[in-house]
């Protein structure tokens, strides 16, 4: 099945970008990216527990999540949602470093392995 990526984007300083969703992203099957919020800590957690990374608390995803939000994203499948899930699937945390303004540093990345055939 071949997925069409619906965003819209915005620029942020030193050519870092955040993606905000577009109306048509809760189509059946379709990945929407947003940026993260701090309600997003528990899914994150869960997401990079299961994918076998070491995780951090939900208590610092939560925190990164609001202090990042503007160079870090999240993938959710809004099909995949359910009671109390968001359908999140991927996410890349970040940040721009504060003595060097040009760079952003990935911190983490994750992705569901689930999702790993839709490309």
């Amino acid at each position: 099945m071949q997925r069409r990526l619906l965003l819209g984007l915005r620029s942020f300083g030193s050519s870092v970008v955040a993606v905000r969703p577009a109306p048509e992203a809760a189509a059946k099957g379709a990945l929407l990216l947003r940026p993260p919020t701090r309600r997003d800590g528990p899914a994150l957690h869960a997401l990079v527990n299961a994918a076998g990374l070491e995780a951090d608390s939900i208590t610092a995803y939560a925190l990164a999540a609001s202090h990042w939000q503007d160079t870090s994203i999240t993938a959710h499948r809004p099909d995949l949602a359910s009671a109390g899930s968001a359908g999140m699937v991927g996410m890349v945390q970040g940040y721009v470093t504060p003595s060097r303004p040009d760079t952003l540093f990935v911190k983490q990345f994750a992705t569901d392995s689930s999702d790993d055939e839709e490309g």
